[in-house]
C-alpha cells in the first residue's frame, strides 16, 4: 500500500522503539550490492497446494457436516455442524441476548469484542460469533437518505482493513498497506443506485435487526433488484403509471412487458401493492426498493463471512504451539501462514518470509507457559515481551488461522496486535487488537521480527505516485537498482518481499496497496520471473502464486522490501 501507507509514522515508531536496530536508511546507489549472477531459480519457501476452500454455502443450503482435515483429540471441537438460515438465526440470537446494545438495538463494538475473546465458545458457537463479528466490521447495506450523489457501496467499519482505514497505520500524507482479504469478494457490494434515486445510500451501523430481518436472496437476485432499480427512476416510474396519478397500482404493473415480473420475483412489493389497491407513491416504491436491496447485501455479507469464518476454523486442525513438538522447525512452514480478515499484509507477508528463510527466529521468539498463554519476545524490541492467551476458535475463525502445523502464526499475530496497541500505542477504538494493525509497512516489521537491518527500495514511479521525494539518478537507473536490490536478496537469503500501489491490476494481476513475499526468483527473457506468494492464499480469480517479470517490476509502482537475518 504505497499511496496510502504510513511511511513516517509507522516507520518511526518501529526503528524507534526496536533500540538494537540500526535507524532507519533512505537507499542509494552504492547501498545496492553487486548482482550475483545464478542460472538456477532461489526458492525460499515450503510451497504446499494452496488448502481447498471451504464452501458454507453448502452449509446453509444443505446443512451438510464436515470433519475439519488432520482432526486431533485436543481440537476444540471434533465437527463443525452444517448450519441453515434458521439454524444461524437461533445461534446467533442466543449468543447475543447477554450482549447489551441501545435502545435502537446497536450493539458497541467493546461488547463484541468480548464475544471474540471467549474460550468457552467453541466449535459452531465460535465460527456464528465470527460470522456476527465479520458483519459488524464490514457493516455496509442500502437505506433511503436525503443526502445527494450517486450510489455507491459504504465502506468498511473501523478496522475493516481496507486500504482507506484510519488509525495509527494511515494518516493523511502516509498510510500503510492494508489490502483486506475480502476487498476483491465484497458481499455488501456498492450497489450503483439509479440516475433518479441519488438519495439511496449503502451503509448502516450493526443492527440487531442485521439479524433478525435476514432473510434468504430474492431468485436471481442481482437480476431483479437491478431490474426493480430501474423502476425506481422518476421517468420509467411515471411511464407505468398509466393514469398519471402519481401511484403505481398493481394492475398498472401487470400491464408493463418489463416490469410486470417484478411483483411476483420480489414479495415485499407484491405484497405492498395488495395491501394498497389505490397504488404506491413514487417514494415508497423506492423505500421498499432500498429495503430489499439492504435485506440481499445482509444476507450476502452474511452468507461470506459464514464462508470465511468456517475456513479459517476448518483449518485449525491442531491447538498445539507446534504440531511436532519434538522438532518445532518441522511445523514452521510458510504455507502455515494465512491472513484472516483484518488487513495486516505486511506483517504476514514478512511472517511467511521469516518461516521461510529463518525458521528459528519463530521457534525463539514465542515461549509456551503451560498455562494456556505466550509470551513472544521480538528481537528487535526484547525489552518489550508480550504475554497473549491462546487464540480463541472465535480468532481463528476471524484473523490469522491456524493449520495442522499448529497455532504458532496466530499467536505472533495476536502478540504483534498487542504490541502495537500497548507498545506503539496505535487506537484500538472499538474493535480487537489485531483490528488496530490494520495498515503498515514491511521494511520496519522486518526489522521488529529479526533485529537485524532492513531496507526500503521505491521504483521512481512509487515516489510519484506516493508525492515523494525521487532520489537523483536516471528513472531508468533507479529502478533497475531496484530489481537488483530483490535478486541480490533472493540470493542471500534474505526477507524480500513486494508491496503494491495503485493501478497495477490490468497489467500485473496483482491488488493494490498490499503485500507480497518474494519466494523465488528465476533469470530469463524480460528481466526474469519473480514468483510472489499471497498472504491470503487464494482468493476468487487470485492467485495464491502470483508471477511477475522483471520488466513489470521495472516500470510498475512497487516497494521492495529486503531484510537480513541471521
Amino acid at each position: 500500500m504505497l499511496g496510502a501507507r504510513n511511511s513516517s509514522r509507522i516507520a518511526y515508531q518501529l526503528t524507534n522503539s526496536v533500540n538494537s536496530s540500526p535507524p532507519m536508511q533512505v537507499f542509494t546507489m552504492d547501498q545496492v550490492s553487486t548482482h550475483v549472477s545464478n542460472d538456477n531459480a532461489v526458492d525460499l519457501g515450503d510451497r504446499h497446494k494452496p488448502a481447498t476452500d471451504l464452501d458454507a454455502h453448502a452449509l446453509l443450503a444443505d446443512k451438510t457436516s464436515y470433519q475439519p482435515d488432520g482432526q486431533s483429540a485436543n481440537t476444540a471441537s471434533s465437527y463443525l455442524p452444517g448450519l441453515d438460515l434458521g439454524d444461524f438465526k437461533q445461534a446467533a440470537q442466543k449468543l447475543l441476548a447477554p450482549v447489551p446494545k441501545d435502545e435502537g438495538g446497536t450493539y458497541n463494538g467493546l461488547d463484541l469484542v468480548k464475544m471474540v475473546g471467549n474460550p468457552d465458545l467453541k466449535g459452531q458457537d465460535a465460527l456464528v460469533a465470527a460470522t456476527i463479528y465479520r458483519m459488524y466490521q464490514t457493516t455496509e447495506g442500502c437505506a433511503m437518505s436525503s443526502s445527494g450523489g450517486g450510489g455507491g457501496g459504504g465502506g468498511g467499519a473501523s478496522g475493516g482493513g481496507s486500504s482507506s482505514d484510519q488509525g495509527a497505520g494511515a494518516e493523511s500524507g502516509g498510510g500503510g498497506r492494508s489490502h483486506h482479504p475480502s476487498d476483491h469478494k465484497r458481499v455488501a457490494q456498492a450497489n450503483p443506485a439509479p440516475a433518479a434515486a441519488s438519495e439511496i445510500t449503502c451503509s448502516h451501523s450493526f443492527n440487531v435487526r442485521d439479524i433478525d430481518g435476514l432473510r434468504p436472496p430474492l431468485k436471481d437476485d442481482t437480476k431483479v433488484l437491478d431490474e426493480f432499480a430501474k423502476l425506481t427512476e422518476l421517468d420509467l416510474f411515471n411511464r407505468v403509471d398509466l393514469n398519471h396519478d402519481g401511484k403505481l397500482s398493481r394492475s398498472e404493473l401487470a400491464q408493463s412487458v418489463r416490469f410486470a415480473p417484478i411483483a411476483s420475483e420480489v414479495p415485499a412489493l407484491g405484497q405492498a401493492l395488495a395491501d394498497a389497491p389505490a397504488g404506491l407513491a413514487y417514494l415508497d416504491v423506492r423505500h421498499i426498493y432500498a429495503d430489499e436491496r439492504r435485506a440481499d447485501s445482509d444476507y450476502n455479507r452474511m452468507k461470506f463471512s459464514l464462508e470465511q469464518a468456517g475456513k479459517g476454523l476448518k483449518e485449525a486442525s491442531s491447538r498445539e504451539l507446534f504440531a511436532d513438538r519434538a522438532n518445532p522447525l518441522a511445523s514452521i512452514k510458510m504455507d502455515d501462514v494465512v491472513q484472516g480478515s483484518v488487513g495486516n499484509c505486511y506483517f504476514e507477508s514478512v511472517l511467511a518470509s521469516v518461516a521461510g528463510n529463518k525458521p528459528e527466529i519463530i521457534r525463539d521468539s514465542i515461549k509456551d507457559n503451560q498455562d494456556g498463554t505466550f509470551t513472544v519476545t521480538f528481537k528487535g524490541d526484547a525489552a518489550h515481551p508480550v504475554t497473549v492467551a491462546a487464540p480463541t476458535d472465535t480468532e481463528l475463525a476471524i484473523y490469522s488461522q491456524g493449520s495442522k502445523d499448529g497455532i504458532w502464526a496466530p499467536v505472533m499475530e495476536k502478540a504483534f496486535s498487542r504490541y502495537s496497541v500497548d507498545v506503539l500505542k496505535r487506537p484500538q477504538f472499538d474493535g480487537t487488537a489485531q483490528d488496530a494493525t490494520a495498515a503498515g509497512m514491511e521494511m520496519p516489521t522486518m526489522k521488529l521480527l529479526t533485529g537485524e537491518n532492513a531496507l526500503a527500495y521505491h521504483t521512481t514511479s512509487c515516489y510519484e505516485n506516493a508525492n515523494l521525494k525521487i532520489p537523483s539518478g536516471d528513472p531508468v537507473e533507479i529502478n533497475d537498482l531496484v530489481a537488483k536490490s530483490a535478486i541480490d536478496g533472493l540470493t542471500g537469503g534474505k526477507l524480500v518481499t513486494v508491496g503494491t500501489s495503485d493501478g497495477l491490476a490490468r497489467e500485473l494481476g496483482l491488488d493494490a496497496h498490499h503485500a507480497y513475499t518474494v519466494i523465488s526468483y528465476t533469470p530469463g527473457a524480460d528481466g526474469g520471473t519473480f514468483v510472489l506468494r499471497d498472504p491470503r492464499g487464494a482468493i476468487e480469480n487470485r492467485q495464491a502464486y502470483p508471477k511477475i517479470t522483471g520488466a513489470q517490476l521495472r516500470r510498475n509502482p512497487l516497494t521492495i522490501s529486503v531484510g537480513d537475518v541471521n
